[in-house]
């Protein structure tokens, strides 16, 4: 038997369980990823937030240590001035306690600036994740697809099969031999039943003429 390469041969039938079937698997899948997104949404504006927040410290300190900074060196500068040495001492004192609490100042902006940077990586992840969970979806949808018009097929051929031969029987025309349905094909025990049948009414009308 030569093999059928029309998959949709009973339209109605097959489409409508096609996208019956695809149809509940998304709406449950919308569901799941509904969920997915208002998380990753939720997540992202939260971390978003937070950067915001991040820069506008870093900015604050920054402008911090550039006054600090400053009043330093302009202390620095009027040391040189001042003859009293405990005054001076003094002085150098402070710059050597600015520097190190500018140190720390620093590593505390550039802790804020990996946590910054790590956040962003989090939210373009959390974007990126649920483009491909969507990609995912849309094509296990079309690979869905395609499956159930095969599946189908395997139904809506032999049922194909028995009209054309019920319409030969109905116009008086027995088959002089029914054909086999291929090995995958479904209803399998019905289209014997059927084979039969036409097997008996061509041997009853035989016997007939033969009478």
């Amino acid at each position: 038997m030569n093999k059928r390469t029309q998959y949709l041969i009973d339209k109605k039938f097959q489409l409508r369980q096609t996208f019956s079937l695809i149809g509940i698997k998304f709406s449950i899948i919308a569901l799941i990823i509904g969920a997915i997104a208002f998380n990753a949404a939720y997540n992202n504006n939260q971390l978003s937030t937070n950067n915001r927040q991040l820069r506008s410290i870093i900015e604050n300190q920054s402008n911090v240590i550039i006054i600090q900074d400053n009043n330093v060196e302009a202390l620095l500068t009027y040391s040189q001035y001042v003859k009293d040495k405990t005054h001076q001492r003094a002085i150098l004192d402070v710059a050597r306690q600015h520097g190190t609490n500018m140190k720390t100042v620093r590593q505390n902006i550039t802790t804020m600036e990996d946590i910054i940077r790590h956040n962003e990586n989090i939210i373009s992840y959390n974007t990126l994740l649920l483009v491909a969970v969507c990609l995912f979806v849309l094509a296990q949808g079309v690979f869905l697809y395609f499956m159930l018009i095969r599946k189908t097929h395997r139904i809506s051929g032999p049922i194909y099969v028995i009209s054309n031969y019920m319409k030969q029987i109905t116009e008086g025309k027995i088959p002089e031999h029914v054909r086999k349905l291929r090995k995958n094909d479904e209803l399998q025990e019905f289209y014997d039943i059927f084979a039969k049948m036409v097997e008996s009414i061509k041997n009853r009308l035989k016997d007939k003429k033969e009478a």
